[in-house]
């Protein structure tokens, strides 16, 4: 119910995108609407019961004061617009790496970037660390070009898979190609993702990607920051909620 690791900002937009709040449709619920409530939110208006309309915060008793008192929500929490390219995006986040570390004050070690597609973070990886090496920039790719037991690295900033990411926070956090969990098959799996990475943030997050799927992602998030980090829905019955989980399920190998 009290959420140490994240600002509430950062922890009530991974909600919304992680169960699709503002999408046409919702991705995925829990068995238990009442769960809302025991992991800190309170409900503004409405009800929890199926088929009625809800709208949630997090309560003011839901996070420690010194959130507030440090930070705020537009700094903590960033969208960007879609980029037209990879190379625009790589560059944009390289440039606003080298401003944490020579402005800002952060270690190196203070920062991670998340690929959230674990099939091709490798690649990815391998692409954007060409835009850190022009400034001079340290960085790893965890598990990869380090041992596998290690994480961050003096004087590096941490470039990590989804999955590696996960047990791991930091202050700055940097997730890349964010449009991959837009849409498509697995949406659980993506959307889940997309939870993990923004939950990683202890202090600040930025969500990057490229094209017309980003455009749609940084729309819905857009709608949950313009409703002051409200979450609006209907509360789904248990058969939609079933349905859900058949549409937007893992696949396996059958």
């Amino acid at each position: 119910p009290v959420c140490y690791r994240n600002t509430r900002w950062a922890l009530t937009l991974a909600h919304a995108l992680g169960f699709g709040i503002y999408r046409e449709q919702l991705v995925q619920f829990f068995n238990n609407s009442q769960l809302w409530t025991d992991i800190g939110y309170s409900i503004v208006e409405g009800s929890l019961d199926e088929n009625r309309e809800v709208s949630l915060r997090r309560s003011d008793e839901s996070s420690p004061e010194y959130f507030n008192e440090l930070l705020n929500a537009q700094d903590s929490v960033k969208i960007i617009p879609a980029f037209e390219s990879n190379y625009q995006q790589y560059e944009w986040i390289a440039q606003e790496i080298e401003k944490n570390i020579t402005i800002d004050e952060l270690n190196p070690e203070d920062i991670m970037v998340i690929f959230p597609d674990a099939y091709s973070s490798k690649k990815e990886y391998f692409e954007f660390v060409d835009f850190l090496e022009r400034r001079n920039i340290g960085s790893n790719l965890a598990g990869v070009t380090t041992q596998r037991n290690i994480f961050f690295e003096k004087d590096n900033i941490t470039c990590s898979s989804i999955y590696r990411a996960k047990g791991n926070e930091c202050a700055m956090v940097y997730i890349v190609n964010s449009e991959h969990c837009y849409s498509g098959t697995e949406l659980i799996k993506k959307r889940n993702a997309l939870f993990t990475a923004i939950t990683r943030s202890k202090a600040w997050v930025t969500i990057c990607g490229v094209g017309e799927d980003m455009n749609k992602l940084a729309d819905e998030a857009k709608m949950c920051i313009d409703n002051d980090f409200k979450l609006d829905f209907t509360v789904p019955t248990d058969e939609e909620i079933s349905k859900m989980r058949r549409v937007h399920r893992e696949l396996t190998i059958e």
